[in-house]
Formats: C-alpha cells, structure tokens, sequence
C-alpha cells in the first residue's frame, strides 16, 4: 500500500523541484552544434563535411555537406554563454564558431539527418533522386503542415557604425533543397535561391537601424526588432508553427527567460511567412566586416520538436538540490524512527 507519508515525501519533491526552478525533464535536440572541437582542428570546416580527412562532424544530427566553395569560418577562443533575467544558465560546452572577413559571401552549411531512423517529427519526402551523394544531397524536408520545430542559438557581434554594415549582414540561414535540372529552385518566379528564411543581424543599409532581426527572398525589407546587434549578444529562441499553404507562422523571443515557454504577446517578432515555409539546412551566413580577434560568433545551435529541448539549463546545486537531498534524507530519517 501507497503510505501518507510517501505520497507527502513525493508531493514535497516535486513541489521543490518546481518552485527551485528546475525544469522536471530537458527534451532531446534532433540537432545540435556546440563548436566543441580541439584548437588544433582545421579552423575552415566547422559545418562542413570531412576536409582532407579530418572528420569535424560535430554535434549530432547532421550529415557532411560538401561545401565547393572556401570557408571563411574558423573557432572562436572561447565560447558564448547566456544567463536570463531569473538567473538561470543555459547549458553551453566549448568554444564557439567565427566568421571571417578573408573572402566576400560565405558561409558553412549541414543538412540535418531528416532521415535518421526514429526522427520525431514527419518530415517531407527528399526531391532530389541523387540522395546519398554529398555534393548535391537533398535531406527530406521539415515542414508538415500542422507540425512544429523549436531552434535557439547565440550570436555575438563586435560594435559597428552603420557606415561600416553598409552592405553587411550574417546570421543563420534554412535553405530547402530542391532541385530540378540541376538548378535550386525558390519560392518567388525566377528565384534561383535555395534560402527561405535569414535570422540574425539583417543586410544593412545606411538608413536601416542596426537591430537584430529576420529576412527571406523577396522580403521588400528585413523585419527588426527593438534589440541593436551592435556590441551585443543575442540569444534566439524562434518557434516555426507549419501551416496549411503559406501560413507558416515564425516567432522570434531575443533573450528570454529559460524556464517558461513564452508566449506569443512577449514575441519580438510574430510573422507569417508568404510562402510555404520548409528547410532542411542550415548555414552560418554572411560576408562579415570583422578580422583579427574582433569576430562575429556563433553558438550552441539546436533543433528540436519542443521548448525545452532547446532550452537546457545549468542545475543549480548549491540550494535546490542540497535542499532538496536534505528534504527527502529527513523523511527518510521520520520513518526509520517510526519503525525502532
């Protein structure tokens, strides 16, 4: 029989858990990029696939992609963190990924293992009948109607004039991969791009303000939100509601609380895509005006189905858990009591 005092002991854990701030279970990413590599790693791959036999695939759920054209990223010294307003820590490791301004346009790409066995959400069917080949390999696609994708990464950018950004821009991209005829297709008539939707610090104009924000094709305009990029870090937390059609909802929280899953009103931005929204890669993307020990970082990217498994946070041992190891040790002692 279930004793009152278990039931007690277990309704007082839980309780503590829950007013501690703990998050009672961390879902799991289906991808995740944390830059953790080894100083000594060839600084040109990051996303990309093995180059001249180094391996740096790391993370998980991704494939190599081979990127023909030269990389201009390398590894930060060290890596991005980010603490809320309530003080919780969001779970980082390593170092952290870089833009350089050695070549004009460029970026790293990987597509993400939509065909891992057990991947947990319905994936559109793969287009381009030369699946398997690096080079060209078009992943099944994440855009189902009536599905959702969380993803949340770091991005910091050195400080800026907007004489400087004039012509400028990096952040993460999501391309869908569809070929015909060799030719990647878009959204828009004549559109020969593969990217559907920019995040991260907008191609920059002498009249448009330095704020973060997102692009797409065909956008007459970035859409911004009221944080500046300029000397700042940001983390983006961005929830992709799939529709039917082109009713593809993208919100976008800059810097929000780790422990609750935000709602729609605090969005610092609320879009509705034109087109039907579908990816199935990323890249870190842009043509960075930083050099030297001044760079444009980039951290801890991670896909997944819900809130929280782009959100892990750091334990707090020092009160919650010592509280609440003390908490069920005193039970524990009430009962051995109760039985001399």
């Amino acid at each position: 029989m279930f004793k009152f005092h278990q039931l007690v002991t277990t309704s007082l854990v839980v309780s503590w858990l829950t007013l501690g701030g703990i998050k009672p279970s961390q879902g799991a990413n289906f991808a995740y990029e944390s830059f953790n590599y080894s100083p000594t790693s060839a600084e040109d791959s990051l996303l990309n696939g093995p180059i001249n036999g180094v391996g740096l695939n790391g993370g998980i759920g991704w494939l190599p992609y081979k990127n023909e054209a030269p990389s201009a990223t390398h590894f930060g010294t060290s890596g991005l963190s980010y603490t809320d307003n309530l003080g919780n820590r969001l779970l980082t490791s390593g170092r952290s990924g870089a833009l350089t301004n050695n070549v004009g346009e460029h970026g790293s790409f990987r597509f993400i293992n939509t065909s891992a066995v057990g991947f947990p959400i319905p994936t559109l069917p793969a287009r381009d009948p030369n699946l398997g080949d690096p080079g060209s390999q078009t992943q099944p696609g994440l855009g189902v109607d009536n599905t959702t994708v969380w993803l949340s990464f770091l991005m910091r950018v050195p400080v800026t004039s907007r004489e400087d950004w004039d012509g400028k821009y990096a952040g993460i991209s999501l391309f869908y991969d569809d070929f015909i005829n060799g030719q990647g297709t878009g959204p828009f008539p004549l559109s020969k791009t593969n990217e559907r939707l920019f995040m991260g610090a907008p191609y920059g104009q002498s009249d448009r303000p330095l704020n973060f924000g997102i692009d797409h094709p065909g956008a007459p305009n970035p859409i911004f939100t009221n944080q500046t990029f300029s000397g700042n870090q940001g983390f983006f937390l961005a929830r992709f509601d799939f529709g039917e059609g082109a009713s593809d909802r993208v919100r976008i929280w800059l810097n929000p609380d780790l422990n609750t899953n935000p709602s729609s009103s605090s969005a610092d931005i609320d879009y509705v895509m034109p087109f039907d929204f579908q990816f199935n890669r990323i890249g870190i993307f842009g043509n960075s005006p930083f050099g030297g020990s001044n760079l444009i970082e980039f951290d801890e990217i991670r896909l997944g189905s819900s809130f929280d498994d782009v959100t892990p946070v750091i334990p707090e041992p020092s009160f919650n858990l010592v509280g609440l190891f003390s908490l069920v040790s005193f039970m524990g002692l009430k009962r051995c009591s109760k039985r001399t």
